[in-house]
């Protein structure tokens, strides 16, 4: 049996255009994973695969555990959190009460759910604003709120897209942390993302570029690839001599 998430030949074609071409990934236990690439690479596609919102090619495993004839509800009941590329947030409440509602309707054991509720807004950063309405909070909070959201849910894989969205750089740094957190207590992490600050976030990565992947291995050797900073960074980038956030 092969522990963490396994995804092998993904694919997905609409009309006569391919939009993903065969992706295998393999992410174990404690593990951050970065799949990298500039807009209309695929990324959001092969985490709808992934997260049983598309339909397409290829199997997907949890912990040897077949996930392919499941949707969404099915592989989040088997432990495959989903953070979508779109907002995700309740209009009409207040941030902890989304929270709270939430955690009632993930029950787990330890804290109540309004306890578990406060420790995931702490998580990233919003403690002094769990008594404002969604709707008033920037595009950058309630994307935290929507990653602590999934947090909520002692997943034993989170695939994440575009989860520092809108997120300004000092707040990207805590959510950092936090989602190392979680991959330290056993967790598979995966983030899809264009933001340079991924390599930095992410132990391994992979790039994709026009529906592959094209290059693969540790952060740090992809940020030093000059066909990476090519393909993905652009001119600007390509010579820069800044690492990204570590």
């Amino acid at each position: 049996m092969t522990a963490g998430l396994v995804a092998r030949g993904l694919g997905w074609t609409i009309g006569d255009r391919r939009v993903l071409h065969d992706i295998t990934l393999q992410v174990p236990p404690g593990e951050l994973f970065g799949l990298v690439g500039p807009n209309g690479a695929g990324k959001s596609t092969a985490f709808g695969l992934l997260a049983g919102t598309l339909e397409g090619e290829g199997t997907v495993a949890l912990d040897g555990e077949a996930l392919d004839a499941l949707d969404l509800a099915g592989r989040a009941r088997r432990g495959l959190g989903y953070l979508p590329q779109g907002p995700c947030s309740f209009r009409g409440l207040r941030a902890l009460e989304q929270l709270t509602l939430l955690a009632e309707l993930r029950a787990a054991p330890g804290l109540a759910p309004a306890a578990r509720a406060r420790e995931a807004l702490s998580s990233v950063g919003l403690q002094e604003r769990g008594g404002v309405p969604v709707e008033a909070l920037s595009g950058g909070e309630r994307r935290r709120l929507e990653l602590a959201g999934v947090l909520l849910g002692r997943y034993r894989v989170l695939v994440l897209d575009e989860p520092f969205a809108a997120v300004e750089p000092r707040s990207v740094a805590l959510l950092a942390r936090a989602l190392r957190g979680v991959a330290e207590a056993g967790c598979a992490v995966l983030l899809a993302d264009h933001a340079r600050q991924t390599l930095g976030v992410c132990d391994r990565a992979a790039l994709l570029v026009g529906g592959k992947i094209v290059r693969e291995g540790p952060s740090e050797a992809l940020w030093r690839d000059p066909m990476v900073r090519e393909a993905w960074l652009g001119e600007d980038e390509r010579d820069a001599n800044v690492k990204p956030m570590v």
